[in-house]
């Protein structure tokens, strides 16, 4: 049997969306496609929280950001929809398995000079974004 062939564009799909359905498409067996599709991932957001503390830290290291400047970075590029959860991130702290994962990935981003300039490059091309929305005069 061969090993199977995973993009890099399939591993980040399954994990944006929370569930092994894409992989549902590639199923030959129908029972297989339905549980494929029904079967979920922990939390959806999950990777999401994951890859803005993981900018947190990047922006506290790198860019010197406080944590009021982490908190509106997050809020406006990440997580539009969850300031109070921004919060707690740009603060560092959202709960033990998103510091832990982040953690470990940041720890392998430091390790890495590749990497961590490609994460590098992501964060700035996120802060250089022009901002849309009106200024109050």
């Amino acid at each position: 049997m061969t090993e199977p062939q995973w993009t890099d564009e399939m591993l980040t799909r399954l994990i944006d969306e929370g569930s092994l359905a894409s992989l549902a498409e590639h199923a030959n067996d129908p029972w297989l496609k339905v549980r494929l599709r029904a079967t979920t991932t922990k939390v959806r957001m999950f990777p999401t929280y994951v890859k803005a503390q993981v900018y947190a830290y990047v922006l506290r290291d790198r860019f010197k950001y406080t944590p009021a400047s982490r908190e509106a970075f997050l809020v406006r590029h990440v997580l539009p929809n969850s300031g109070v959860i921004a919060a707690s991130i740009a603060n560092l702290y959202r709960d033990d398995q998103i510091t832990n994962a982040a953690n470990s990935i940041y720890s392998h981003l430091k390790a890495d000079p590749a990497a961590m300039e490609a994460m590098i490059a992501e964060v700035k091309s996120l802060i250089d974004q022009p901002q849309n929305t009106p200024r109050r005069l």
